[in-house]
Order: C-alpha cells, then sequence, then structure tokens
C-alpha cells in the first residue's frame, strides 16, 4: 500500500524522532487534516506568520537581516 522507497523514509524520520511508523503515520495524517481544514493556519514560521511587513525589501536585506530583524549590525 506505500511504495517501499517511502517506507523507508518515513521509518528513518520515525525513528530518530523516537517514535514508531504507526505514531509517525497518525500524526502526519491529523497535521494533514488540520491543514486542509484550517489552511490559514498552515504557515509554520512566526516571521512570515505575523504578515506585518507590506512593502519592498531593502537591496542588503540578506546581507544584514540581523541589523532589519534584531537592530543588531553585524
Amino acid at each position: 500500500m506505500i511504495p517501499i522507497v517511502l517506507k523507508k523514509e518515513v521509518e528513518t524520520l520515525a525513528r530518530k524522532q523516537g517514535i514508531s511508523l504507526g505514531e509517525f503515520i497518525r500524526k502526519s495524517l491529523t497535521d494533514r487534516l488540520q491543514t486542509i481544514k484550517n489552511p490559514q493556519k498552515t504557515d509554520k514560521d512566526a516571521l512570515f506568520g505575523l504578515k506585518v511587513y507590506r512593502g519592498t525589501a531593502p537591496k542588503n536585506l540578506s546581507t544584514h537581516h540581523d541589523e532589519y530583524l534584531y537592530g543588531e549590525e553585524t
């Protein structure tokens, strides 16, 4: 029912998390159902989840991101 390559990958991930394959599958299905039922709650990244920044980004954002995010000069 599950392709062998996918099963082995999932078994590896479950083992790394210290849970059984069944628990991993149940959690994955539960998470997916919640995503489908509540699509607006799918953004797990707190920064992007805020959605408060509107406008263009500075050209040097990638090199000075700490300064922009935390007020710290790098």
